[in-house]
């Protein structure tokens, strides 16, 4: 699953779960494989499961930033499909500063518009942080909503202006444009 797909922090929760129990298994499988074997903890085998013990713990921290930011409900899903029909929409996104992580549960790009749900408060360090990381591209305006009902207006706006004209290129093919705004790239290679 890619970033921002539908449903992907609970596909991520559950990934890291089994990742990070198999390196802490498999860590602890090496340390006892030496003991075992040798009858003593002053073996290269120690020294292995206790590196092995540094990836594990990595994959512990990004389990444990993920569990703290709870899933999108179902229902939000469907109303946002309404409202942005024909819009290429990213969900689930985690965005993580130095001062605080942002969770923008819905962002829209459509021409030179960016628009995003987020409940997580501090709308304006959010969209400072995304002004400045989208620098380089062709003046964006970036609009931060914590409400639900200015979201899906906005939503609905930008659906009803960019679905009903022609693309860049080419022509709409069921519903959506042919190719996902450029700005998506550089938004999934900022999130979690």
């Amino acid at each position: 699953m890619n970033k921002g797909e539908k449903g992907y922090i609970s596909r991520q929760k559950k990934r890291s779960v089994i990742i990070t129990v198999f390196m802490f298994a498999l860590a602890a499988g090496v340390y006892l494989l030496g003991l075992l074997t040798l009858n003593t903890n002053k073996s290269l085998w120690t020294v292995i499961a206790v590196l092995s013990l540094l990836p594990a713990s990595k994959n512990a921290v990004r389990l444990i930033m993920l569990l703290r930011v709870r899933n999108t409900s179902e229902a939000f899903y469907r109303e946002t499909e309404a409202c942005g029909k024909g819009l290429f929409i990213l969900y689930d996104l985690i965005f993580t500063t130095y001062e605080k992580i942002f969770v923008v549960r819905a962002l829209c790009c459509a021409g030179n518009s960016v628009c995003l749900f987020s409940e997580t408060g501090e709308p304006e360090k959010l969209k400072a942080y995304l002004n400045k990381a989208l620098t380089g591209r062709d003046r964006l305006t970036v609009m931060v909503c914590s409400d639900k009902q200015a979201f899906f207006k906005r939503l609905s706006e930008m659906s009803r202006h960019f679905s009903s004209t022609p693309g860049e290129d080419g022509p709409l093919t069921d519903g959506r444009a042919q190719a996902e705004p450029e700005c998506f790239e550089t938004i999934r290679a900022l999130v979690l």
